[in-house]
């Protein structure tokens, strides 16, 4: 698979990963990296919030963004992997209420409810055009409101994930360059402290320009 690839290629290989997906982010500590980008990219003290988790998976970022704010007003969850989907609706059935899931890449994202929050992790990667893929975030996204990227940075671990995954590397200085290129601006940015989320992962905050000269 390469970053040409159709999405029902991806979400094939997807499916067949997700059973697994949550038990291995978890002891690579993803997730755990994951909060840690939450507590340092987003204010401390939020409203009742619209969250989409564009390119779930199997709904590691959501649920770490439930554990670590609670301030849910409606949960969306998109990926174009079925049974990712099912596993995230799975792991986050607390929320059930409040929780929708659609089977849709980021470009197959619808423009209205606008939402909040947007986690993203690991997905700008697989797509065939970036800039487009993060110019349907900030369309989607509340003029107020904040997108949280992660995102694959250079490095030979990366070299690893690449021979089953053959995803792409971007340099902070790349993501930045395709951010400006959507239109969007990045506020902050943060490197992870431990273990292979440090070697392979750097995280963005990222809003729609208001009015600023430079982001």
């Amino acid at each position: 698979m390469t970053f040409t690839d159709t999405s029902a290629r991806q979400a094939t290989r997807y499916d067949r990963a997700a059973s697994i997906w949550q038990t291995k982010m978890a002891a690579l500590g993803y997730a755990a990296a994951y909060r840690e980008a939450l507590a340092v990219l987003l204010p401390s003290h939020l409203p009742s919030l619209r969250v989409l988790d564009a390119g779930c998976g199997a709904g590691d970022f959501a649920a770490a963004f439930a554990a670590e704010r609670g301030t849910i007003a409606t949960l969306t969850l998109a990926d174009p992997s079925p049974a990712m989907l099912d596993a995230a609706r799975t792991r986050l059935a607390p929320h059930a209420q409040r929780l929708s899931a659609q089977m849709r890449s980021i470009l197959g994202l619808p423009v209205e409810p606008r939402q909040d929050v947007i986690l993203c992790a690991h997905v700008i990667e697989h797509c065939p055009d970036p800039v487009a893929a993060l110019r349907r975030l900030g369309q989607v996204l509340q003029p107020a409101g904040t997108i949280l990227l992660v995102v694959s940075k250079p490095h030979w671990c990366n070299r690893l994930i690449w021979l089953r995954w053959q995803h792409r590397s971007f340099s902070r200085v790349e993501v930045l360059s395709l951010v400006a290129a959507a239109g969007l601006c990045c506020a902050a940015d943060m490197a992870f402290l431990r273990g292979p989320p440090s070697r392979t992962s750097h995280a963005y905050r990222l809003n729609l320009p208001h009015g600023e000269p430079e982001c």
